[in-house]
C-alpha cells in the first residue's frame, strides 16, 4: 500500500472520529440540558420561602406585581393594640388636602408640600378615664395604580425589648397612609391619644387623624413600643410581632387570596451601591398564564422580618435555576431509563464502529489496475475515432 493511500486512509479515520465526537458532545450536551431545565416547583419544597427570612441591614424583600382582593387597594392594615405605640416617619410625603383642611378648621396651617414628615406619640400626664389608652390605626393603600413593586426591609439597630420596627419603600407608584386614633373611652385625653405632627421645620400636638401620601422610591418607617415597661407586645429580645393584615380578611374559601404577587426576591440590600453590586440571593416568579404567588404571614422580630411565600413558580438561589432532577426522574421511571441507557449504548457503540473501521478497498490491487487501464485504452480509442 503507498504512502498516499496510508495517509488517505489516515485522514478518512480522523474525520470519522472527528464526526463520532461530534455527535457524542451532541448527545451529551442534549441530556445536559434535559437534566437542567428550569421547571416550577412547589415554594414550600425549597425551604427558603416558608417562611423567607430578611436579615437586618443586608437584605430587603422585593414584591413584584403585587394584587390585592381590596377594591379599595388596601395593602397593609394594622389594628392598634391596648398599651401600644405606633411611631411612623415618612422620607419624602405630603398631607393630602382633607388633612390639611382639618388643620386649617382650627387656625392652623402645616405645609402641603412634599417634606420629611413624623407622627410621634407624646407622653401625656392626664390619668386615664377607662382604664385603657388610645389605640393607633395604620391603613397603607395603593394610589389609583397598583405599584411595580414593594420593598421591604430593616435598618438601624436590633429591636431587642424597645421596639419592633420596619421600613418599606414603593417604586411605580404613591403609597397613601391613613393614621387614625381610637379611643376606647371617646374622650382623646387618654395616654397614646395625643400625637406630634412634625411636616419640615412644622410641628403641632394634636389628635387628629392624619393622611400623608409617601413619594415613590423614598422610605416609610413604622416602630411600634410598649407604652410601659410592663406591656407585653412580644415574647422576649428575640420574640416576633406580626402587626399587619395583608389585603383584606378572605371571608370565604372560594374567595382569592388577600395578597398575592407575580415575582419575589431576596436581594441584598442597596443602599447607594452600584446596581451591579446587588446580589438576587433568591426568587421565585409565577409561570407565564400560571396562579400567582400567595404571601402571608408577616412577622417583624428585633433583626429580621419573616414573610411565608407560597405556590407554584420558577425559582432561582444564588444565580442558579432550580431544574430537572434528571437521576429522580430515571429512578422514578425505570422504562425510560432503561430506554435511554439504551440509547446511550447504541450510540457509543456506533462511534466505535465509525472510528475504528477500516475503510473499504478493493482486496486485488491488480485487478483494480487493468480495470482502469482498460478504461484508460477504450477512452483513448473513442478519441481516435
Amino acid at each position: 500500500m503507498s504512502f498516499n493511500t496510508l495517509m488517505a486512509l489516515r485522514r478518512q479515520r480522523i474525520a470519522r472520529a472527528g464526526v463520532g465526537l461530534l455527535v457524542l458532545a451532541g448527545a451529551a450536551f442534549a441530556q445536559y440540558k434535559l437534566a437542567n431545565v428550569p421547571v416550577p416547583v412547589n415554594l414550600e419544597t425549597t425551604g427558603r420561602f416558608s417562611p423567607a427570612t430578611i436579615k437586618l441591614g443586608q437584605e430587603e424583600l422585593i414584591i413584584e406585581e403585587p394584587v390585592v382582593n381590596s377594591a379599595e387597594g388596601m395593602l397593609f392594615s394594622h389594628d392598634g393594640r391596648p398599651n401600644e405605640i405606633v411611631d411612623v416617619s415618612f422620607e419624602y410625603a405630603r398631607l393630602d388636602e382633607q388633612t390639611v383642611g382639618k388643620f386649617a378648621s382650627i387656625g392652623l396651617s402645616p405645609p402641603s408640600t412634599p417634606s420629611n414628615i413624623d407622627y410621634r406619640a407624646q407622653d401625656s400626664k392626664s390619668p386615664l378615664i377607662s382604664g385603657e389608652p388610645c389605640r393607633t390605626r395604620v391603613e397603607l393603600r395603593a394610589t389609583s395604580r397598583m405599584p411595580d413593586e414593594i420593598h421591604l426591609f430593616q435598618l438601624g439597630d436590633p429591636g431587642l425589648n424597645h421596639d419592633r420596627h420596619l421600613e418599606m419603600k414603593t417604586r411605580g407608584a404613591e403609597l397613601v397612609s391613613h393614621l387614625l386614633i381610637e379611643s376606647p373611652s371617646g374622650s382623646y385625653l387618654e395616654s397614646g391619644c395625643q400625637k406630634v405632627l412634625k411636616v419640615g421645620d412644622w410641628n403641632q400636638p394634636s389628635s387628629i387623624d392624619v393622611t400623608t401620601i409617601a413619594a415613590e422610591d423614598s422610605d416609610l418607617r413604622l416602630s411600634f413600643k410598649p407604652l410601659t415597661a410592663s406591656s407585653n407586645l412580644w415574647e422576649d429580645t428575640e420574640g416576633f410581632f406580626a402587626p399587619f393584615e395583608l389585603g383584606e380578611p378572605q371571608l370565604k374559601p372560594t374567595d382569592p387570596p388577600p395578597f398575592q404577587a407575580r415575582a419575589v426576591s431576596i436581594r441584598s440590600l442597596s443602599r447607594g451601591d452600584s446596581p451591579s453590586a446587588v446580589l438576587t440571593l433568591v426568587s421565585a416568579r409565577c409561570t407565564s398564564g400560571g396562579p400567582l404567588l400567595t404571601i402571608h404571614g408577616l412577622r417583624v422580630g428585633s433583626d429580621q422580618l419573616q414573610l411565608s411565600i407560597t405556590g407554584k413558580g420558577l425559582v432561582k438561589i444564588d444565580g442558579e435555576d432550580v431544574t430537572v432532577n434528571l437521576s429522580n426522574r430515571l429512578r422514578e421511571n425505570p422504562v425510560f431509563s432503561g430506554l435511554l441507557a439504551a440509547a446511550n449504548t447504541a450510540l457509543l457503540a456506533w462511534v466505535a464502529r465509525l472510528t475504528l473501521k477500516t475503510p473499504s478497498t478493493s482486496r486485488n490491487p491488480g485487478r483494480a489496475q487493468g480495470r482502469s487501464r482498460k478504461f484508460q485504452r477504450q477512452r483513448k480509442g473513442s478519441a481516435r475515432k
